[in-house]
């Protein structure tokens, strides 16, 4: 009876935490999926099956502080495998029982390699505080080196690619096709360095992939590893198809473990590119928006050894910046009178205020009334009517889909106001840029009698972390 090392890897996709668990094999006449006949029935794959659990079991115990990290990592790939080498229950046989051990060879030799390749945790963790390092002393440099061409900060793999002595290059797409098919894809293949053919299955995917959206493929630097991608949707789904080329032939393959969304949807605020770090060949995911949230972070996973190794994530937080005429979209203002301008200066100040906390601004505010203007302002929240069950003190969580929105009294010129303090949303986006609305009772009914868009972008770096 062969002994391989299947349930080992089932145990890990179901996270079993008990390590003895983990060393368990089974008995083959037990074998129930598809896959499992196949690995009991195939020597081959058996043994590399074996391996494969080995490997594992080498890992974890070589580096039991990122367990958890690795564990995810082979469910991970496991679920991949299968959406790779996806096959129909019952037996197999001819030609789609050899394309079936054709394709889980292929996974399980391509995963041993990424295993056997990948470094040690501390040496990939140092990769990105290489980066997080050489970004801090960028902006130390040239503090204004994110504003260049707005406002809004650009973002800080954009701001390390720009400049000469960084060492990091993002590689522009190979190719971007719209209303994709496959005398397109045919073309384009023809034309690469080495010409290459798409088998009809994978252009199937590659068409289908792209239909109703622009598909750009990426190609790692100095190797013949493509990503094919497509944006799509408003709420900006990234999807992508990877696959290599030999023999003259593209091959179906996996994306870089260590980041989210290979081969599948994930939502973006991600931008995913190949590229080069110091000379060597690496995939970058980096999260990088214009929300409330005043932080970005990098994952880089690199290519050694015709596999992609582990990843690892460079971490940046940032103060606010901001501005009284720079906003990220044409928010609606309105504001009448001769005092106008100086009513956005002080609508900047009740921002930063709140910005830096909400409810330590409001009692603030409070604690500069009168007894008759406090008698006041009560009245004004009355009219107002009910805003949300408890306050934040999370400046990010004023103005989402929900309305929330921060009060507090503010007087201007002998006068009282109620202000309104929240982020400009679109639907469900909510933006960094500030809505402040100052209104007034006039009949015992609240009326809006000035509205300004304050901008807020991402500041100077506060910290730069890697893990």
């Amino acid at each position: 009876m062969i002994r391989v090392q299947f349930r080992l890897l089932l145990s890990l996709a179901l996270s079993i935490p008990c390590f003895s668990a983990l060393a368990q094999s089974f008995d083959c006449a037990k074998a129930t999926t598809t896959v499992e006949r196949l690995v009991c029935a195939d020597r081959r794959l058996g043994a590399l099956d074996g391996e494969l659990g080995a490997e594992v079991k080498r890992s974890l115990a070589a580096d039991p502080a990122h367990r958890a990290e690795k564990l995810g990592e082979a469910r991970k790939w496991l679920g991949e495998r299968d959406r790779l080498c996806a096959l129909p229950a019952g037996e197999l046989r001819g030609e789609a029982r050899a394309k079936a051990l054709a394709c889980l060879t292929a996974a399980y030799e391509a995963r041993l390699a990424a295993l056997k390749a990948a470094p040690a945790a501390p040496e990939t963790s140092a990769i990105c505080r290489k980066l997080a390092d050489r970004y801090a002393a960028l902006l130390a440099k040239d503090p204004e080196a994110p504003y260049k061409k707005s406002f809004y900060a650009e973002s800080p793999l954009q701001v390390l690619a720009a400049a000469p002595d960084a060492g990091v290059v993002v590689a522009a797409p190979a190719a971007n096709i719209d209303d994709v098919t496959r005398a397109k894809l045919a073309a384009w293949a023809k034309g690469e360095p080495q010409p290459f053919v798409f088998p009809d299955a994978l252009a199937t995917k590659l068409v289908d992939l792209g239909v109703g959206a622009s598909l750009f493929i990426d190609r790692l630097p100095g190797e013949n590893l493509y990503a094919a991608g497509v944006i799509r949707g408003t709420l900006g789904y990234y999807s992508a198809i990877y696959f290599t080329v030999s023999a003259g032939f593209a091959h179906e393959t996996m994306g870089p473990g260590g980041l989210e969304g290979e081969s599948e949807a994930e939502c973006i605020g991600a931008f995913h590119s190949f590229g080069t770090l110091d000379g060597e060949a690496v995939a970058f995911q980096e999260s990088h928006d214009n929300a409330p949230r005043l932080s970005s972070s990098i994952s880089i996973t690199p290519w050694r050894s015709g596999g992609f190794g582990p990843a690892c994530t460079a971490h940046f937080e940032f103060a606010p910046k901001f501005a009284e005429h720079a906003t990220y979209n044409q928010w609606e203002e309105h504001c009448a009178g001769a005092d106008c301008e100086a009513l956005r200066k002080e609508a900047l100040s009740l921002v930063e205020a709140a910005q830096k906390q909400p409810l330590a601004a409001r009692k603030a505010a409070l604690a500069r009334l009168s007894a008759t203007q406090a008698a006041e302002f009560a009245k004004m929240e009355e009219a107002a009517g009910p805003d949300f069950s408890g306050e934040p003190d999370d400046p990010a969580q004023y103005g989402d889909e929900n309305g929330k929105a921060l009060r507090l009294p503010f007087l201007h010129g002998g006068r009282l106001y109620l202000a309104e303090l929240g982020h400009f949303t679109i639907g469900w986006r909510v933006f960094s840029d500030w809505r402040v609305a100052l209104e007034q009772l006039d009949k015992g009914k609240l009326a809006e009698t000035s509205v300004f868009a304050i901008g807020m972008t991402k500041g100077a770096l506060r910290s730069a972390s890697a893990k």
